[in-house]
């Protein structure tokens, strides 16, 4: 590779020169081994799903003031998308009140929209001085699932905590200045079943004929000042069970799903995130059980109701945090259907877990792939030209490719190339480093020799 005169500068010998050589295409194959073996673990895991995006993940933002952020909506003509903070606190009498926060896709900013968005509202029937008794206590006492209602444009469906109700409210009766609303503004959609308060509203999503499907476990009445949060919040259920709820257009409010409580702490476990499948009805409901994380599908009957007595398909999802994250909990959150990528899309333990859903029958349930992301993602939404993603205190997204052709055989494939997922900056950064790494070794036996 070098000028004969080179070789000995110095006066060492050639075999020193091309044992360091050798050394040098040594380190080379190693370093090429490693960054291959890199690229085909994330290439395998993203697998069959990388036809749906066009980039990497993107780090929209990860503001200081992030809490445990949750449930992305897209607002399209606004071109902006908000989102919970189930624990923010408010400095002033440190009391975990949340926040409903805006990202402006055009600004590119993040500003507050709704102050304390968990006890937004009219005060509710166990109200001390305006406030939740317990308001004290929690730990996540903000809202959490948001939801548009269909065909009214600007009203936002949205769970709290600090009520453990849900609540209805235009967007544009919230003074974005003083990122307040008017009590009176506010109006209550359901908090209470059978005479008895809910325990704690988590998600939700509307079909398209309007009915409201809703999770309540007690995961909102997890209280700061115990030594399980999450085990001791089952003690403090108004309810006898964790369930799901369906409430019709006309008013009427259904538990259709309910789930028992182990008396042993550590085994208990409730309804989170739930979505519909438009194209055959199916709901689909994560379950959040840390020894057992999985997403049950119910399916639809031909008249309309739901099979209620055995969920027709278990997703499991394997834990699959790697690095520093390594530690945490195996987490299953949020999830959401897509009817044109024919996807449902599961925030799961380190990542983003991808499911077929072309096929009617059970068998399109297969998993197409998955993001990696090594945290904790708690839901996610896709609209606006991204799949957006709340994932602790980052909000998070990726760019879709274009949509697919759909005949009445199923979806035809498209041609786009995309790349591989990855928040770490990926496989380039890897090879970058090591090609660095490596022009340096040959560099300095340059100079030597």
């Amino acid at each position: 590779f070098l000028p004969e005169d080179h070789k000995t500068k110095l006066g060492f010998p050639q075999n020193i020169f091309r044992l360091n050589m050798k050394l040098s295409i040594s380190f080379l194959i190693v370093i090429a081994a490693t960054s291959l073996k890199y690229c085909r673990c994330r290439a395998s895991e993203l697998n069959q799903a990388a036809t749906l995006f066009s980039g990497p993940v993107e780090v929209v933002s990860e503001d200081p003031r992030f809490a445990w952020l949750e449930s992305p909506v897209w607002h399209e003509s606004g071109k902006y998308l908000l989102f919970s903070d189930v624990q923010w606190r408010r400095e002033e009498d440190d009391i975990v009140c949340g926040m409903l926060w805006k990202y402006d896709s055009v600004s590119g900013n993040v500003t507050k929209m709704l102050e304390c968005s968990g006890i937004a509202g009219p005060p509710g029937p166990d109200a001390i001085n305006g406030l939740p008794a317990d308001i004290a206590e929690l730990k996540e006492g903000g809202s959490n699932g948001l939801f548009w209602k269909k065909e009214e444009d600007g009203i936002l469906l949205m769970n709290q905590h600090g009520w453990k109700r849900m609540v209805s409210l235009n967007v544009n009766d919230v003074d974005e200045t003083t990122a307040s609303i008017e009590p009176d503004l506010v109006s209550v959609v359901v908090d209470s079943y059978g005479g008895t308060p809910l325990n704690s509203p988590n998600d939700l999503v509307q079909s398209e004929k309007g009915d409201i499907y809703f999770t309540d476990p007690p995961f909102g009445l997890q209280y700061r000042t115990v030594d399980d949060p999450f085990g001791f919040s089952f003690e403090l259920m108004t309810q006898d069970a964790p369930a799901v709820y369906k409430l019709s257009v006309g008013g009427d409010l259904e538990r259709i799903l309910q789930f028992e409580v182990s008396d042993d702490r550590s085994k208990r476990f409730g309804p989170n995130g739930i979505a519909i499948n438009e194209q055959n009805g199916d709901v689909a409901v994560a379950i959040t059980e840390f020894g057992n994380p999985r997403t049950e599908i119910y399916c639809r009957f031909d008249n309309g109701t739901i099979d209620v007595t055995n969920p027709c398909k278990t997703l499991l999802h394997d834990y699959r945090i790697e690095g520093p994250n390594d530690s945490f909990p195996p987490l299953v959150d949020g999830n959401t259907y897509d009817g044109d990528m024919h996807v449902l899309i599961i925030s799961g333990p380190g990542g983003i877990y991808i499911y077929d859903t072309w096929e009617e029958e059970l068998g399109g349930y297969g998993l197409l792939g998955f993001i990696r992301i090594d945290d904790l993602c708690s839901n996610n939404v896709v609209d606006g030209g991204y799949l957006w993603m709340t994932c602790n205190q980052r909000l998070l997204r990726i760019p879709l490719a274009e949509k697919e052709t759909t005949t009445a055989d199923g979806p035809i494939e498209t041609s786009t190339p995309t790349a591989t997922p990855t928040t770490s900056g990926g496989t380039s950064l890897i090879v970058s480093f090591h090609m660095l790494m490596l022009f340096t070794f040959l560099m300095t036996n340059y100079m030597i020799h």
